[in-house]
């Protein structure tokens, strides 16, 4: 008996302590949302033309990142989203606090690791992973800033 009354004390208590894990969106800092990004943003392996509604953007990249990502190269109308990825969650989240960046190209989507920190109004800071192993670095700067 005092087994049984052990074992439901200790159910009672794991049941309390998993019930005060958070596990929903990011949790709001109380810092305002930045701007959504607007205009031209280049690097070497192309460009990205964001229109300024945090959806809608023009793409146009290489042969090289199309290869790694599966994205078509050229130009191409596209949606975005900045992700925040909490596993077991995925939300949408504005791109300063965000940890990945998903490309919607023709059906084809990629998603992109997202340096917080390093994306800021100027910058998409983002990277992929080629098939032969590593990171790729992917720095959008602004045209014109």
């Amino acid at each position: 008996m005092k087994k049984l009354i052990s074992a439901i004390l200790v159910f009672a208590v794991l049941l309390a302590v998993s019930a005060c894990v958070y596990d929903g969106p990011p949790k709001d800092d109380g810092t305002p949302e930045p701007d959504a990004h607007n205009g031209a943003f280049v690097c070497e392996h192309g460009s990205m033309v964001f229109a300024g509604d945090g959806k809608n953007v023009v793409v146009d990249f290489d042969e090289g990142l199309s290869a790694i990502t599966g994205l078509p190269a050229g130009e191409h109308e596209a949606s975005y989203a900045f992700m925040a990825n909490t596993p077991p969650h995925r939300y949408e989240y504005r791109w300063d606090k965000s940890n990945e960046f998903v490309l919607t190209v023709d059906g084809v989507s990629y998603t992109f690791g997202n340096y917080m920190g390093r994306t800021s109004a100027d910058t998409v800071a983002i990277y992929a992973y080629p098939a032969e192993g590593g990171v790729l670095d992917l720095i959008f700067e602004k045209k014109g800033s």
